[in-house]
């Protein structure tokens, strides 16, 4: 892999604001601070990036040499390696993109290569970025480095003397620059371009970069804004729901929830009775002895065998109890309902009995927690006043 890369890796590059060089002069660009010369490679420091006299290595992306280093596609992460290299058309075509080098999990580089054609002079540039503050130094000498003003930064000038290559009026047209980022750095190497064409790619780079950074800037504000929305509906929710539970709280507290459903008015009766035909019931383990009790609810509603339906009055005795195997029974609910029923509805979430209570006034549930024959506790649960409920679109289809 890092032989892979030490071929395509130019010089390092980081994201840079805007170029500054001498229009139409081949002088060193404005500022440049020369490095005393010499034959042999230079190894040292220049602008924060470490030049080495040797290729690059693992070590170098900081990679521990145990760990793998694998590529994904550019799409399959969120790096400021990647950049959109649009900003090259039309004079340049993008030959080919590399995808994203990771070692572990950390994307470490990324490089895309360019052509210009149908020119007097055909370039290629390769613009590469790395996850790192060691760049080779390709064996120049000293004197081929120049520090130079990128964008109000201060970068690496590299004039290739191994790859010479000149136009026919003898400018050098070989060059890598290299920008510090704060990710590690951006590498350009250029061949066919003078150092003037050079800076001008990188000053379009830099420009294309502050465009991205405003438009995802843009684009976390305006999606700031939506959580910002968001929060405040679920801060409303919340809001609302605390004022409901004090609420609650207030008309229900502990104390105040415990109620008597038994009516010494209205003597126990047995569901299935003559009198009493209208009894359901429901099976349970409701006391967690292992044995089922059954639930009966019960009211004296008249049977009207030849229509097979009951005959109701405005209001009737009901009664919930709970029945053992041994016929033993308990009653949780004995008094007159106007205007309403009783449903029982059997409470999964824990031992326990729902009775519901629809009256003309509203909604009320009770909840029933039996522990053995006349050992039970019942609480008022939920009350709902009195309101409008959904009623038949069509009434008329029921008649004739």
């Amino acid at each position: 892999m890092f032989r892979r890369l030490r071929v395509l890796i130019p010089l390092i590059l980081v994201a840079a604001v805007g170029c500054s060089a001498s229009p139409g002069s081949s002088s060193a660009p404005e500022g440049p601070t020369p490095v005393p010369g010499g034959s042999q490679p230079f190894a040292g420091e220049l602008a924060g990036i470490s030049f080495k006299n040797g290729p690059m290595e693992a070590a170098d992306f900081q990679c521990p040499p145990d760990v793998p280093v694998h590529e994904i596609a550019p799409a399959e992460t969120d790096t400021p390696l990647v950049f959109e290299p649009a900003f090259l058309e039309p004079e340049f075509q993008v030959e080919r993109t590399s995808g994203v080098a990771v070692c572990g999990d950390r994307p470490i580089s990324f490089a895309i290569t360019a052509v210009r054609n149908g020119e007097d002079r055909p370039a290629t540039l390769t613009i590469s970025r790395y996850a790192s503050f060691v760049a080779s130094s390709q064996g120049e000498p000293p004197d081929a480095f120049q520090e130079v003003t990128v964008g109000g930064r201060t970068a690496v000038l590299i004039r290739q003397t191994h790859h010479a290559s000149a136009a026919p009026d003898g400018e050098h047209l070989v060059w890598r620059l290299v920008i510090p980022e704060d990710f590690g750095m951006t590498v350009i190497q250029a061949e066919g371009l003078n150092r003037e064409e050079l800076l001008d790619v990188a000053a379009r780079l830099a420009e294309e970069e502050v465009t991205s950074a405003a438009e995802q800037l843009e684009r976390l504000r305006a999606r700031n804004r939506e959580l910002e929305t968001l929060v405040a509906e679920l801060d409303a929710k919340v809001k609302e729901l605390e004022f409901r539970n004090r609420y609650l709280a207030e008309r229900l507290s502990p104390e105040d929830r415990v109620v008597d459903l038994i009516n010494p008015n209205y003597p126990p009766a047995v569901g299935g009775e003559p009198g009493w035909e209208y009894h359901q019931t429901l099976t349970a383990d409701l006391d967690g002895d292992g044995v089922d009790e059954r639930v009966s609810v019960t009211t004296n509603a008249f049977w009207m065998p030849d229509e097979k339906e009951f005959g109701w009055d405005d209001g009737h005795p009901w009664h919930v109890y709970v029945e053992e195997p041994d016929g033993t029974r308990t009653y949780l609910f004995s008094n007159w309902v106007q205007l309403g029923r009783l449903d029982v509805i059997l409470d999964r979430e824990g031992p326990g009995l729902f009775i519901v209570y629809w009256r003309a006034g509203g909604l009320v549930i009770y909840r029933a927690t039996y522990q053995g024959p006349d050992q039970f506790r019942t609480v008022l649960s939920f009350e709902i006043p009195l309101s409008d409920f959904a009623t038949w679109a069509d009434i008329t289809m029921f008649f004739d």
